[in-house]
């Protein structure tokens, strides 16, 4: 099956496996790309991926403010 041509922000939450809540932050803070059709938020492909390697972790980055369990 080919890949569709734009996502719902259902389908977006669900392919990186966040709340639409977070998805929503996230167009906020302009760290995805999202358009509306009539009252629904549309993504493509491309601003998914773009979202995704924007995201990617690198060594030596800072992996948030939690800390890593000690190990026992």
């Amino acid at each position: 099956m080919s890949e569709p041509t734009f996502y719902s922000l259902e389908q977006v939450a669900e392919m990186l496996q966040v709340s639409e809540r977070t998805i929503m932050r996230e167009i906020k803070a302009g760290k995805i790309r999202a358009f509306k059709a009539g009252r629904a938020l549309r993504f493509t492909p491309e601003s998914v991926q773009e979202y995704i390697r924007h995201q990617e972790i690198k060594p030596g980055d800072d992996l948030g403010e939690g800390k890593e369990p000690d190990a026992a």
